[in-house]
């Protein structure tokens, strides 16, 4: 190959007027720089720098995460700041989540999890992360490493299919809960998607009593139970939860209303008294099994006698022919259903019902009757008709 004259080619750009020189020496000093950087390995960060579309901001995206810098795209330094701004999350990641250098058997991770994180939980929250750990775990003792927990939690599903769904997905939410908590403290270097293995919940079923079932059931018990007669009518003239029904006290009453302490919000809510709720809480207070008057309640069982009762319910039922529904609660939406019927504002079924967001009156509680809606669509189509 030709060696090429440099002196001549200086004095040839040299020669040239000034613009024409200066784009020339310019176009040699990047050749030259591109020349002595080509072996050079290219220093790359993890992550993505873009514009979404109809969004004039530079957002980050570093691992599944979306990073918004507040930066405007259309200004070319902010891609500068925003490559910098991936760097050091790049930096503080690799800082933060260093991969622990041993890892520790899982039921010694277990046992810290028990000490430190549940140190504070209610004793119902301890049982359940223990039967948690006792369903998926079990007595194994595994390395702890990301890939051994998500291991852990596939078997558990492959095997679970004497639980249901909502079991299932409650045991894995607890050891998503582990998993996470075994990540925050260096035990692990990233915590496994657990819950991505989780059964969809399934849609309740909503199940209520008909009007002829409830007349049946009520004119049998009122011969036959008359305790609980009056406990079964006042589910259906109030709505009352079980248990807000066997705590309720004489003294949380009064010629216009019933106080009813929420246990969530931590407030008193009220319930207006009907006339008809007014004439069987005088029956209760005048009627027979009074034994517990002393108490001051106004029915004579224990909130823990709540099986119990639904047992006796059940043989009443059976006695009369009709299929016994899922427990007490079935009575509160028969009460809604009723409110329903009855043309009663979706506000209003709310209030009375004391749910706190109306999308559980809705999800929960509302039950598509067929025969309700063919009523007053017919009211509706009848009109077209004289058109």
């Amino acid at each position: 190959m030709k060696e090429r004259n440099y002196e001549k080619e200086a004095e040839r750009i040299l020669s040239l007027p000034y613009e024409k020189a200066k784009a020339e020496i310019i176009t040699l000093l990047k050749t030259i720089y591109n020349y002595q950087n080509r072996n050079k390995p290219r220093k790359t960060t993890p992550g993505t720098i873009y514009k979404p579309k109809n969004v004039n901001r530079i957002y980050i995206k570093y691992k599944n995460f979306r990073i918004a810098t507040g930066l405007r795209a259309d200004i070319k330094h902010n891609w500068k700041i925003a490559a910098e701004m991936l760097e050091q999350i790049h930096y503080r990641y690799i800082h933060y989540n260093e991969v622990p250098q041993t890892t520790i058997p899982v039921q010694e991770a277990i046992l810290m999890f028990l000490d430190k994180y549940l140190v504070n939980k209610s004793p119902k929250t301890r049982a359940t992360f223990k039967l948690t750990f006792r369903h998926i775990i079990g007595d194994i003792n595994f390395e702890l490493t990301p890939k051994q927990l998500e291991n852990a939690a596939i078997n558990f599903i492959k095997k679970a299919n004497h639980l249901n769904a909502t079991s299932q997905r409650t045991y894995l939410r607890h050891f998503q809960t582990f998993a996470y908590w075994c990540h925050k403290q260096n035990l692990i270097p990233s915590a496994p998607r657990i819950m991505q293995y989780a059964p969809k919940p399934l849609k309740p079923t909503i199940e209520t009593y008909t009007k002829e079932e409830i007349e049946k059931l009520l004119t049998h018990l009122k011969e036959n139970d008359i305790e609980m007669y009056y406990l079964i009518k006042f589910l259906l003239l109030t709505g009352f939860r079980i248990s807000e029904a066997l705590t309720l006290y004489w003294n949380q009453i009064d010629d216009t209303k019933i106080l009813i302490a929420n246990k969530t919000t931590k407030q008193t809510e009220v319930f207006p008294l009907t006339e008809e709720i007014k004439n069987l809480l005088k029956e209760i207070a005048t009627g027979p099994g009074q034994s517990h008057k002393s108490s001051g309640k106004v029915f004579p069982w224990s909130l823990s006698s709540t099986s119990t009762l639904l047992r006796r319910l059940k043989k009443h039922l059976y006695d009369i022919g009709i299929q016994p529904r899922k427990g007490f609660h079935t009575f509160r939406r028969t009460f809604r259903e009723m409110l329903l019927q009855e043309h009663v504002p979706l506000e209003v079924v709310q209030t009375l019902m004391r749910h706190s967001d109306i999308r559980t009156t809705l999800e929960h509680y509302t039950k598509i009757n067929i025969t309700y809606l063919e009523k007053h669509l017919h009211s509706a189509n009848k009109n077209l008709t004289k058109i």
